[in-house]
């Protein structure tokens, strides 16, 4: 109690001030409605200024839940849109049972790691074989192709990406349905070639590239790029074709990783074929 005393007593100038100017303020509030007015406004802007950062600070940490959420809301759209159009394109005899199984399942997936300066570029995603991530799974964002799974941990993975002069993906002319593999020369990291187009093809500037379907990593029609310049040199039997691709492959932040569901079954009819 004693120290309490002394307390009270050193600080007593400081106290006493802070009640006085209480006692003022009250004052003012109860007696002139401009100064209450204006005392008011100022505590409401105060007190909204805080609320705002405070809204702003807790906005800012929800980010990566709102993104995880929305990637997998678009994931769950790709499903559907898949699942969509194997029923417009299936007879009733096709299908496998009544809930209308679909041949692709899409999961989404955080980059973690990418390159873009060397000849074999890879990316690292925050999915592996506990989320079902499998080797020569495709990959893709909701602007296109990106590339396919090359090696499988635990809960990583990391991707061949469409700059990596080992990565082929199969790919066609959307107007005309031409086939023709697209794979990078290690050039430029801004475009990609699409190789074997003979003279006879008709192939422009400005063309679209979708990826064929001749293969169990991409469904068809999954955006490739856009053909920036076509070049035929004298004598020779094929276009030289660069494209670009849709995706910007060195900001590539959020993916999708594509499931073949009867991928296994098909790899299992290939291998009897080949032993023939």
């Amino acid at each position: 109690m004693r120290k309490l005393l002394e307390l009270l007593s050193y600080y007593h100038p400081f106290l006493l001030f802070l009640l006085l100017q209480a006692v003022c303020f009250l004052m003012i509030n109860q007696s002139q409605h401009f100064q209450r007015t204006r005392i008011m406004h100022a505590a409401n802007f105060a007190g909204g200024s805080l609320f705002s950062q405070k809204s702003n600070f807790t906005d800012y940490l929800d980010l990566r839940a709102q993104n995880d959420s929305l990637a997998k809301m678009n994931a769950l759209l790709l499903d559907q849109q898949f699942l969509q159009a194997s029923l417009e394109f299936s007879e009733a005899d096709t299908i496998r049972d009544t809930i209308y199984q679909q041949l692709y399942h899409f999961q989404s997936a955080k980059v973690l790691n990418l390159s873009t300066h060397k000849q074999y570029n890879y990316m690292t995603i925050n999915r592996g074989s506990k989320d079902g991530v499998e080797v020569d799974m495709g990959v893709m964002t909701k602007d296109g192709v990106v590339g396919k799974v090359q090696f499988v941990s635990a809960n990583y993975a990391s991707v061949m990406s469409l700059l990596n002069k080992k990565c082929t993906v199969p790919a066609k002319i959307k107007k005309n349905n031409t086939s023709s593999p697209v794979s990078w020369d290690g050039r430029s990291s801004e475009f990609v070639q699409l190789n074997f187009v003979t003279e006879s093809v008709n192939v422009r500037q400005g063309d679209t590239i979708v990826t064929s379907g001749f293969s169990s990593i991409f469904p068809e029609n999954i955006p490739v790029g856009i053909v920036e310049a076509v070049d035929l040199q004298a004598g020779e039997n094929f276009h030289d074709v660069d494209v670009r691709p849709f995706t910007d492959l060195g900001r590539v932040k959020h993916v999708y990783v594509i499931d073949f569901v009867d991928k296994e079954e098909i790899k299992s009819l290939e291998v009897l074929e080949n032993e023939q």
